[in-house]
């Protein structure tokens, strides 16, 4: 097998497990009845929306299921630095750490 098929292989190999991710504004979702809703749906919201500054760097990932936080929560200062990282299961916070700008652990 030469190497560009191999590398197609392993690349159709790769997307075909992955999750659609929308990346950009998070103006694409909206909240109505206290749910998350991919503006222009009626479901509630599952998948994982990124968000990031191309200016600052700053950078969000948030997932969701049915339509509530569930799932793993991540926040850069900049392209960089962590700002945080929480657990969330059915819109309830189970765990999370943040870090300063200085790096030092927040809370």
């Amino acid at each position: 097998m030469n190497r560009t098929l191999q590398l197609m292989v392993l690349a159709a190999a790769l997307f075909a497990g992955c999750e659609s991710t929308p990346s950009g504004s998070l103006s694409e979702l909206v909240m109505r009845g206290g749910m998350v809703y991919l503006k222009g749906d009626s479901a509630p919201y599952t998948g994982v929306n990124t968000m990031t500054d191309p200016d600052t760097g700053r950078k969000m990932v948030l997932s969701f299921k049915n339509g509530r936080k569930h799932g793993r929560f991540e926040e850069w200062y900049n392209r960089t630095q962590r700002r945080a990282v929480a657990q969330w299961q059915d819109g309830k916070i189970i765990s999370g750490t943040t870090w300063k700008i200085d790096g030092t652990e927040g809370s």
